[in-house]
């Protein structure tokens, strides 16, 4: 009886150390079916910015699943902006690109107005902040859909939250309204 209890004890061991072995071999095969690799992915990410390895710092570069697609999740910062990409681990496609401005440790040169010039009141229209978020898109009006332009107060700034889509890809934008400036630009999968 021992026998037969010891045996049956040891085929349960066996079984699940082979389970624990699959689930680590299936892991390690996700991981390697990745066709690019961190730094590749990197690569993509900067040069769709006209960025160099030197003018920035990673945070993160991380393989990962979305909506059943792997995808690298790279994260960095240059100057006082943060990008972060999600970049199919497979064909190199930047899926969805987020940029946002983090207030400066040291106080910036300001720059020139945005183009178009501001209106007569001294604040940017509804239509001049959708024309700055387009042309940075690289877009015209004629080519988007479901634009939806709303006027906000945000951490004492007031701007233009402005949303479009284009090509399966939802465009999101934060636009101050006392000069224009971009302060959050956001390129996602259209769900």
């Amino acid at each position: 009886m021992y026998k037969k209890l010891f045996a049956a004890l040891l085929t349960v061991i066996l079984c699940l150390g082979g389970v624990a072995l699959a689930a680590i071999a299936l892991e390690n095969w996700e991981v390697s079916s990745a066709a690019l690799t961190a730094e590749q992915a990197e690569t993509i990410a900067l040069e769709s910015l006209g960025l160099t390895r030197e003018q920035v710092r990673f945070d993160r570069s991380e393989l990962d699943y979305e909506r059943g697609v792997q995808v690298w999740e790279v994260e960095f910062r240059h100057e006082n902006t943060e990008y972060d990409f999600e970049i199919d681990a497979t064909t190199g496609e930047i899926l969805k690109q987020k940029t946002e401005q983090k207030k400066s440790e040291t106080p910036a040169v300001p720059e020139p107005p945005a183009e178009p010039p501001k209106a007569e009141t001294g604040e940017l229209t509804e239509e001049e902040a959708v024309a700055v978020a387009l042309a940075h898109a690289g877009l015209t009006e004629e080519q988007i859909t479901r634009l939806r332009v709303e006027k906000d107060i945000d951490r004492g700034i007031t701007l233009y939250e402005i949303d479009f889509d284009y090509g399966g890809y939802e465009y999101e934008y934060e636009i101050r309204v006392s000069d224009g400036k971009i302060l959050k630009q956001e390129l996602d999968w259209d769900d």
